[in-house]
């Protein structure tokens, strides 16, 4: 599992992909062997045992990842809340006993809470609230929780341990999302399994992303081109056409557009942002369907939209969705409204 390619020691991750940034958090946290991972770690659980649940809840808030058991049978099983937080101060600790609530108000069932800390905790009157864990890691601290959580702990990266091998497993993610380096190379703990595995997902992750982007520009430079050459056969067509001057104007409008959105398209960098509304994201590898959990919370969603404005717009509902990190695989509110108009009254 933990094998390591000639080029990843030094494949460099650009700066929006960077560990302990939001995506690449979350990519991550959701990779089924780091699930087993940490579970097995918190709860000493086979692998296989839990799998990744919506963490979109009903308040409209959304929580960074949740674990779920996958089967019926194992419904005992507490739920697992992890968090990747950069300074964890109060208003945080809030907003996570809030999610914690949520999570019991859904499984009734107090969660096991996990708190990925990346840069530190906000106050010494704070810090001193966490504390030290009973079986002496020094990484990581237990927080109060007997009304909202069955345990919550935090994990962070301590410099004490710098150059002992092997790292245990919350040990490893903590230091792979603190470090926060582009390559495995300048990581200080290069050597080390777990990290060099972590890595190696980081490596996927931005080749997906890659090839997406790329297919992305080309499908669009293929689009505008096709465009341009309709317009201006149209244009050419009416050459003479009496009284045709709004025709004209609006033919002159699209090329002008048309343009624009090449110039764009010719500028865009991996790390710029862009107001063009792209196609609908297609892995590099075969499509999955989303998860019996996840499509109830979409329908959920797009029916408390509908409520929320009397007369659908699913442009603008899809636009709330991506805000919420909700139907991401669509990218049209007509490719939303084809698939979900069949879940809203009318």
């Amino acid at each position: 599992m933990f094998l390591q390619d000639n080029e990843l020691l030094t494949f460099e991750l650009p700066s929006t992909l960077l560990p302990g940034r939001d995506i690449l958090s979350k990519r991550i946290l959701k990779n089924q062997k780091v699930i087993d991972l940490i579970i097995n770690s918190l709860l000493n659980i086979p692998a296989g045992t839990y799998g990744v649940a919506s963490s979109e809840w009903l308040d409209n808030t959304r929580s960074d990842t949740l674990y779920e058991p996958r089967l019926d049978i194992q419904k005992s099983l507490p739920p697992v809340l992890i968090e990747v937080q950069a300074r964890v101060d109060e208003k945080f600790m809030m907003r996570l006993m809030q999610y914690a609530i949520n999570v019991i108000e859904r499984y009734d069932l107090k969660p096991v809470v996990l708190i990925f800390c990346v840069d530190k905790i906000s106050s010494k009157s704070l810090s001193a609230q966490f504390t030290q864990n009973t079986n002496n890691q020094r990484y990581l601290r237990s927080f109060p929780s007997p009304v909202w959580a069955q345990q919550c702990f935090l994990v962070f990266e301590n410099n004490d341990d710098v150059g002992s091998y092997p790292l245990e497993t919350l040990q490893a993610i903590s230091s792979f999302f603190c470090q926060q380096k582009a390559t495995l190379y300048d990581h200080s703990y290069s050597e080390d399994n777990t990290i060099k595995f972590l890595y190696k997902i980081a490596k996927e992750v931005t080749v997906e992303e890659t090839q997406y982007e790329s297919n992305v520009r080309h499908t669009l430079d293929i689009v505008l081109t096709s465009n341009e050459k309709f317009l201006n056969r149209i244009k050419k067509s009416l050459t003479g056409v009496p009284d045709i001057k709004k025709a004209e104007r609006l033919i002159e409008k699209g090329l002008t557009y048309n343009a624009s959105v090449k110039r764009q398209l010719s500028d865009i960098s991996t790390d710029s942002e862009s107001d063009l509304e792209f196609p609908e994201k297609l892995p590099v590898r075969s499509k999955r369907p989303p998860t019996t959990p996840q499509l109830a919370d979409e329908i959920a969603f797009v029916k408390r939209f509908k409520a929320k404005v009397g007369r659908m717009n699913w442009t603008q509902c899809l636009t709330e969705a991506h805000e919420n990190h909700l139907l991401l695989r669509y990218s049209t509110g007509s490719s939303l409204r084809a698939n979900f108009s069949k879940h809203v009254k009318p």
